[in-house]
C-alpha cells in the first residue's frame, strides 16, 4: 500500500487500530504476569514441598493472553495500514463478541448491553460503511 492509499484510511479506523494496540498491550502485560505467577508458584512448590493449586492454569492462561496480545497487535497494525484481512478479523471478533454478549445478557448480566452495542457499532461500521469498504478494497 503506497502513501496515497494510506491517507484514505478513515480516522475511525485509526482510532480502532489504536484501541487494538492498547488491548494488545493489556493482554501482553497480563500474559507475562500470569506466566511469571504460575512459574513462581511452581518454583515455590518445589522449594516448600507444597502444591499450589492452579499454577499450571496460570501458565496456560498467561500463554493464551500473550498469544492473543500478539494477534491484537498485528490486527491493530493491519487496520492502521488498511489491510483487508485485519478488517475481516475485527468483524469476526465483533460477531463472536455479539454472540457472547447476547448469551451473557440472557443470563442476566445487564452490563452486556454495553458490549452488545460496541460490537454492533464496530462490526456494522467495518461491514457496511462505504468509505471503509473503499479504504480496504486495495
Amino acid at each position: 500500500m503506497n502513501q496515497n492509499q494510506l491517507s484514505i484510511v478513515p480516522v475511525w479506523i485509526k482510532v480502532l487500530s489504536i484501541l487494538y494496540y492498547l488491548i494488545a498491550t493489556f493482554f501482553l502485560f497480563y500474559g507475562v504476569v500470569f506466566v511469571l505467577g504460575g512459574t513462581s508458584q511452581n518454583i515455590l512448590s518445589e522449594t516448600l514441598d507444597f502444591e499450589f493449586p492452579g499454577a499450571t492454569k496460570f501458565i496456560l492462561i498467561g500463554t493464551f493472553l500473550f498469544v492473543l496480545g500478539i494477534a491484537y497487535f498485528f490486527i491493530g497494525r493491519g487496520l492502521w495500514k488498511g489491510q483487508n484481512w485485519a478488517r475481516i478479523a475485527v468483524i469476526t471478533f465483533s460477531v463472536l463478541g455479539l454472540i457472547l454478549a447476547t448469551i451473557s445478557l440472557v443470563r442476566g448480566n445487564i452490563i452486556s448491553i454495553l458490549w452488545l452495542t460496541v460490537n454492533i457499532i464496530i462490526g456494522g461500521y467495518l461491514s457496511f460503511n462505504d468509505k471503509v469498504k473503499v479504504a480496504f478494497s486495495s
